[in-house]
């Protein structure tokens, strides 16, 4: 096993942490938008590509440059992930922007991001991070 895995950590943390400042800052702003949220939305896609980043360098898989979630569920070779937690993965997925310069186009559109469907993300990839870091074969090394 390649413990160089542990150096993904403080990175998820920062991730997390950003997220929910974030949303919290934006809870309590009456001036909150659609951005607000998507910008949440954007570092909880970014916990949880990380935490199955960590989990496919931890296991010695090859690590591919890319940020699609179910692909990466597909290369990290997990077992006993409950359907929920796909089906959000897969909703999260959706939400990932190429790009965030207001002066490039869009690749795609992606649906619109709101305050509940930011929390429900926060939580998600707050799950997604705890339950990558208590699997059995990262507790061993």
């Amino acid at each position: 096993m390649n413990k160089i895995y542990k150096k993904w950590v403080p990175y998820i943390k920062r991730d997390l942490r950003a997220a929910g400042t974030l949303y919290k800052s934006s809870i309590h702003s009456k001036s909150n938008s659609w951005h607000d949220w998507t910008l949440v939305i954007w570092h909880c896609h970014q916990v949880v590509e990380k935490s199955l980043k960590m989990i496919i360098v931890a296991k010695d898989f090859e690590l591919l440059k890319i940020h699609d979630l179910p692909r990466l569920l597909e290369l990290a070779n997990l077992t006993g992930i409950p359907l929920k937690w796909k089906e959000t993965l897969h909703q999260l997925n959706q939400y990932y922007m190429p790009t965030r310069y207001p002066d490039l186009p869009l690749q795609k559109s992606y649906p619109k991001a709101t305050a509940k469907i930011a929390k429900t993300f926060l939580q998600f990839s707050k799950k997604i991070f705890i339950w990558a870091q208590e699997q059995s074969f990262l507790k061993k090394s």
